[in-house]
């Protein structure tokens, strides 16, 4: 596939510059590394900082040889599900905020930031590299959009997550499971499974990682504004109105989306990136016995994903959220699901909730018309996002799978 014309001019190396002449020869000029803004926990052991093994990126150092908490940690696997060997990079996105500054054929900064090896077995354990700063790479809530992208001898496969990194307990959590308001047992990353599923790609020789960013970047292809996204729902009984809220610093879980050709069409479920609000939206309260599915909007973005880590060859496309645009929509339900956690409410009561996440909307992203399947979405219930429920005579707020407090969904209902 041939490499497209990127715009602007290349992006500096975070790391190292490359320079080639007419000679064979080469020089690894160093450029000095800006302070560290975030800590990543744990300290280095004692090695040169760009490990030089084979099968390794240069500038990052291997998993195995840095001390502190893992970043994420999982297997390898093909199509049918096989344990298979490869090699996985952990790599960061920039801020929300950079990404929607840039125009369609810009480069994209991503920047590899930890790596491992899978054995026979499949498994791999990445810690971040703590000599690589993340700031800017890091949201003001300490969020970080990650992403892994694995290569072996079956294929390719990528996967998106989010990470933040608890200085206090000096471990990264689950940005994705731990919205606001949710449990201390949610906030514990899952093992996750990286299907290679993408064609095989070449592994000659090794890029330096600095060099990936001026030569070899992902690059934005198309910009998609005004995607509807599902982040929230009321059920109302016959005796209580209710209300929702999106308030500034809210958070979101939104699906990313992965495809080997970009077609429309192709494109499976590849992950999860946060999206978050920059300010406050209230909708209108609702009538008695009404039931609202409430959405907001989002820019997400086509990116081509490009190895430049071994060789420069085209990997995948995908679209991801940049920015959240401040839309406010909502629809009309038919019916409420089934709730069974009941408590009573006295008339004139009011009740807010303000814990707990919410249900995961499995097609709440409405990109279908852009490339052929919708994406998941789901919103953390905080003191800056939430529900309030009034009861005009005495009646029942009801959870779907717990009481009312740590329920995903409530439904109102009369006495």
């Amino acid at each position: 596939m041939e490499r497209p014309t990127i715009r602007g001019a290349s992006r500096q190396p975070l790391r190292a510059l490359l320079f080639t002449g007419a000679c064979a020869g080469m020089l690894l000029v160093f450029v000095p590394l800006p302070s560290a803004t975030r800590a990543l926990g744990g300290q280095p052991v004692a090695t040169d900082v760009g490990s030089e093994r084979p099968g390794y990126v240069e500038g990052v150092q291997p998993s195995d040889e840095v001390g502190g908490p893992i970043l994420v940690s999982g297997r390898l696997v093909a199509p049918g599900g096989a344990p298979a060997n490869g090699r996985v990079v952990v790599v960061a996105w920039p801020r929300a905020a950079a990404l929607a500054a840039l125009a369609d054929g810009d480069p994209v900064k991503t920047l590899v930031i930890g790596q491992d090896i899978a054995t026979v077995d499949g498994t791999f354990a990445i810690k971040a590299d703590p000599t690589i700063p993340l700031g800017e790479y890091t949201e003001d809530d300490g969020t970080i959009n990650l992403e892994i992208r694995a290569h072996g001898a079956v294929g390719t496969g990528l996967f998106a997550f989010s990470r933040r990194f608890l200085e206090r307990e000096a471990r990264w959590i689950d940005a994705g499971a731990s919205l606001p308001g949710g449990g201390a047992g949610a906030r514990e990353p899952a093992e996750v499974d990286v299907v290679l599923d993408g064609p095989a790609v070449a592994e000659d020789t090794m890029v330096p990682t600095g060099d990936k960013t001026g030569t070899c970047p992902d690059y934005i292809v198309a910009t998609y504004r005004n995607i509807l996204v599902d982040v929230g729902e009321t059920y109302n009984g016959l005796v209580n109105t209710s209300r929702f809220v999106y308030q500034q610093g809210s958070t979101s879980s939104l699906g990313v989306g992965v495809s080997v050709s970009g077609a429309f069409g192709s494109y499976s479920a590849g992950g999860t990136a946060i999206g978050t609000t920059t300010n406050t939206i209230t909708w209108p309260t609702t009538n008695p016995s009404e039931k609202r599915l409430y959405r907001t909007t989002y820019t997400y973005r086509k990116i081509d994903i490009w190895n430049g880590y071994y060789t420069c060859e085209h990997w995948r496309y995908e679209v991801r959220p940049v920015a959240w645009e401040g839309g406010s929509a909502w629809t009309t339900l038919s019916y409420a699901p089934t709730a069974t956690y009941c408590a009573p409410q006295l008339a004139g009561a009011s009740y807010e909730k303000v814990t707990g996440t919410a249900y995961t909307f499995g097609s709440g992203v409405y990109l279908s018309g852009h490339i052929g399947i919708n994406l998941s979405a789901r919103t953390g219930f905080s003191t800056l996002t939430g529900y309030r429920f009034a009861f005009i005579s005495a009646g029942q707020l009801c959870g779907t799978n717990a009481n009312v407090p740590e329920a995903a969904r409530i439904v109102g209902k009369g006495s």
